[in-house]
């Protein structure tokens, strides 16, 4: 099954942005967009604070962080939380065993953008408690 995530350049670039501005800490938030079952389109970032009091190794997103975003999507009902992103700054992006711990929906993506040695992005799903990586699609920005 081809498992798809659309990406545009310019959230392509906030997500280096946002992981390059704590480069010693995992940066988190939300990808929010439109879904069906085997393409994800984001269309928006929700950052989110690292709360995890060991955030050069993991992420946590505080409760009252998660009800702003919430809050947040009743105001645009065209969007969806479709997964979470973090980076991981002296790791592959692969997900850990804390990473697969933390996923609150097994049809959620979960992207993962590596510092280690310049810069790689990957995506995953779990589907049938199997680890699927998505084929992440960076599209040019409409004008």
């Amino acid at each position: 099954m081809l498992l798809e995530l659309f990406l545009p350049h310019s959230l392509y670039t906030q997500l280096i942005s946002h992981a390059q501005a704590t480069p010693s800490q995992e940066c988190c938030g939300y990808l929010l967009g439109e879904k069906n079952k085997k393409t994800h389109q984001v269309l928006e970032l929700y950052p989110i604070p690292n709360t995890h009091p060991n955030p050069q190794h993991f992420f946590a997103f505080s409760p009252i962080s998660q009800l702003q975003a919430f809050n947040y999507l009743k105001t645009q009902k065209h969007l969806e939380i479709i997964g979470i992103y973090h980076s991981h700054p002296t790791s592959e992006p692969r997900l850990s065993q804390a990473d697969q711990d933390y996923i609150f929906s097994p049809l959620q993506s979960n992207l993962i953008i590596s510092l280690k040695n310049g810069i790689k992005i990957a995506s995953y799903r779990i589907i049938h408690q199997k680890i699927l990586e998505e084929v992440i699609q960076i599209q040019k920005d409409k004008v």
